[in-house]
Formats: structure tokens, sequence, C-alpha cells
């Protein structure tokens, strides 16, 4: 493990990781979202408690003024029916059953809970003054009415001489005081009743009383209304402040994603396209330690690579760089500024057939180190100095910065050194400084030649032997 990726080890334990933070990130979503849904929930019941109560009032409202227009209704029928008008009895039953019906609706109304909402709100009933009692005062007096207008219209009825048998009103017998006295007499004393003031009185009493109980089970709605309104503002208010955390949450959630996520792994595609090696001290946990592991793959890629580099220019046998080494080292010097201390040297081993064909090609290998190290002592030691196999018996020696004496005095090692391992071999050289204009590549192909003619003069002095 690299000295990085220790210090990224080492320091792990403060840097933040992924997973660690995006799990309760979505935890917290996930609850408000959990709250939002409750709320939604809650709003949507306040809005039926609030529609609830609004019908009711309407009701209520309807149902004070059918009532009332019924009393006043029965009234009437009353009036006309002692006056002599006998088809006011039938308008009467009627407006006695709209009466009926219209009072239990309104007592049914105003005796329910402001809202079903009680539970929620148990302040909606606190009142001093109880409506119910209220209607049931107006009830009473609609009671007492109805009983002065019975009596009335029961003996307008008598005096008339009219058949009450089957009638479901006026079936009740009168008082014997009333009973006994004349038809004239009867019938004056039914209308007298009928317009009596303290009969006229009770009119107004029932009309209050009907307005207090339907102003007062209205304000008790209302009240409830105002209170639910209030309630269902705060849940708006908390509905919109919990989608605004929500908000802040992804918010900051994805400025924490693109800062130590997104822009990390951007940066970190360009680095590997350039073949970069990434950096280990930027986002999250898990994207350090992915960079520290890719540093280590690349540096091992990097070592494997110089190798295989190395190895593929460099010669199995003797350990010198080989062609391809040599041929990237003409390029190069082509490339560069011409340089007049250029000097390249041609080699070529004598004798490597014979001593294969002779001793064996184990023995000509030995024969080829041994060159290779002559090669070495001779021309290798030197700073700007090359020596190369090309393969087979074929060696090269490349120069820079040196004199021709120091070349002839790296000849004459090359001489000594040869005569103290017995072998031999042919060398040529030749000098840009003589050859100005040429490549690289072409000085070494003089330089060939010059070593093919020390070649020849080996082989001819063989043959004169």
């Amino acid at each position: 493990m690299n000295e990085t990726h220790k210090n990224t080890e080492t320091g792990r334990r403060k840097v933040i990781s992924a997973k660690r933070l995006i799990v309760p990130f979505t935890a917290a979503i996930l609850l408000m979202q959990v709250l939002i849904l409750l709320n939604t929930v809650h709003i949507r019941n306040l809005n039926a408690y609030i529609a609830e109560a609004t019908q009711r009032n309407f009701a209520i409202t309807a149902a004070s003024n059918g009532l009332s227009r019924a009393t006043d209704e029965m009234t009437g029928a009353a009036t006309r029916y002692v006056s002599g008008d006998t088809e006011a009895l039938s308008d009467y039953l009627s407006a006695f059953g709209e009466m009926e019906e219209n009072y239990s609706a309104l007592r049914e109304l105003i005796a329910l809970p402001a809202t079903d909402a009680a539970t929620i709100h148990p302040q909606a009933q606190a009142t001093e003054d109880d409506p119910v009692q209220i209607l049931e005062q107006a009830r009473a007096a609609v009671a007492g009415r109805y009983d002065t207008e019975r009596t009335a219209m029961t003996m307008a009825a008598q005096a008339r001489g009219e058949d009450l048998s089957d009638d479901p009103i006026l079936t009740g017998a009168l008082p014997p005081e009333l009973a006994a006295l004349p038809p004239e007499a009867m019938l004056g004393r039914a209308q007298g009743m009928i317009h009596d003031s303290a009969y006229q009185s009770t009119r107004g009493g029932v009309q209050r009383n009907l307005a207090m109980a339907t102003a007062m089970a209205s304000a008790q709605n209302e009240a409830a209304i105002r209170r639910l309104s209030d309630r269902m503002e705060a849940s708006q208010v908390r509905q919109w402040t919990l989608m605004g955390l929500i908000m802040a949450v992804m918010i900051v959630m994805s400025t924490l994603l693109f800062k130590r996520l997104l822009d990390p792994l951007e940066e970190s595609a360009a680095l590997v396209q350039q073949g970069a090696p990434l950096p280990v001290d930027r986002g999250f946990s898990e994207i350090r330690r992915l960079s520290a592991s890719y540093d280590e793959l690349l540096a091992h890629r990097e070592k494997l690579e110089a190798e295989l580099r190395r190895q593929s220019h460099t010669d199995a046998l003797t350990g010198l760089p080989n062609r391809l080494a040599y041929e990237d080292r003409i390029a190069a010097l082509d490339a560069a500024e011409p340089d007049d201390t250029l000097i390249m040297f041609s080699m070529d081993v004598n004798g490597l057939k014979k001593t294969n064909d002779t001793q064996g090609h184990q023995r000509g290998d030995v024969l080829l180190c041994q060159a290779a190290d002559c090669l070495r002592a001779a021309f290798g030691g030197e700073t700007g100095a090359s020596v190369y196999r090309f393969g087979g018996d074929e060696f090269a020696a490349i120069w820079q910065g040196r004199s021709e004496k120091q070349a002839h005095d790296a000849l004459k090692r090359f001489r000594e050194e040869q005569d103290r391992r017995g072998i031999s071999i042919s060398v040529g050289y030749a000098r840009l400084a003589d050859n100005p204009g040429l490549t690289a590549q072409h000085l070494f192909d003089k330089a060939d030649q010059s070593m093919y003619k020390a070649k020849t003069a080996f082989k001819h002095g063989e043959e004169t032997a």
C-alpha cells in the first residue's frame, strides 16, 4: 500500500460517508412526507367540519324561517275561520303540520353539538345561554297560541252549528262557562279571543325567541367555524413549513452530492482519460477510497509498463539495449538539433558462426556475452554513451559529447578488452563533425561501412594465415 493510501486510511474516520449522509437525509424526507400526508388528512377533515357547520347554519335559518312563517299562517288561518271562512280550516291544518315539522328540525339542529369536531373543540358548546331552552320557550308560546286559536275556532264552529266529529283539531270539549253561551255570544267571544291584545303580544314573543335561539345556535356554529378555520390555517402553515423543509433538505443534499460526489467524479473521469493520478482528498469517503485504489492500480500499471518497456528494449541474452531501443535513440537524434560531437560505432563479432558450428551454440552465446562485456567496458561507461545489440553478432555504440581523441582511446581499450578475453570484434566508426548534414542513421551506415572494411581485412588475414 502506497503512502498516499496509508494517509487516506488514517484520515478516513474524519471524512463524511455518502451512505451515512444519504440514509438520515432520506429518512428525514420520508418522515416529513408522512407528516405532510397526516396533515393533509387533518386539513381535509377540518374542511369537512367547516362545510358541515356552514350547511347547518343554513338549515337552522331555513327551519327558523319556516317555523316563523307557519305560526303566522296559523294565526291568519284561525282569524279567517273565526270570521266565517270555513275553508281556512284546511290552511290551518297545513300550517300546523309545517310548524311541527320545522320545529322538530330546528330543535334537532340546535340540540346537536356546534360541530362533529366537538371532541377536537369541546369549547364550541361552552355558553351561558342554552338555545334549546329558548326554543322551548318559543314552543311554549306557540302552544299557548295554539290552545287559544283552537278554543276560538271550536267556539266559532259550534256557534255556526258545524259538524266537528271528524275534525282532528276542533273535537275538544269547551269549558262549561263557554259551552253555555248562546251562539251569538259564543261567536263574539271567539272573535274577541283572536283579536285580544294578550293573544297578539305572544306573536312578538314567539318571533323574539325564535330569532334568539337561531342567532345563538348560528353564533356557536360560526365560533366553531372560526376556530376550525384558525386550526386549518395553522395546519396549512405547518404544511408549507414541512414542504419548505423538504425542499431545504433536498437542496442541501443535492449541494453535498454535487460538491462531494458528482464534481469529484467528473474531475476523476477527466483525469482517468488523461491517465493521471486521482486526488485522494476530495469527496465522500467512498470516492476517496476509490481514488486511492485507482492510484495504486495506476502505479502498479506504470511499473508493469516500465518493466515491459525495459524488456521490449533489452536483449535477453546480453542485457544490452536491443534494436528497438537503438531505433528510438536514432529517431530522437534525428528529431533534435544536429550534434557535431555525435560518433557512431558499428561492431561485428568475428568467428561466431565457426564457434557455433564447432563448439555449439551455447559456446556461441558465451562469446556474445563476452563481446557485450567488452563493449560495456570500452564504450558504455561514459555519460551520453549507449551500447546496443542488433541481433546475431552485430553491435553498435552511440557517443555524444566526446572528442576524436576520446574515441581513439575507447578503441584502444576495446582492443585490450578483446585481447584479455581472447575474442575478436571488427569495429568501424564515423563522426558527424567529419560528415556534416548526415542524419544519425546515415552516419551509422558510414560507420557500418567502415566496420565491414575491418571485417574484410580480418577475414583476409585469416585466409592468409
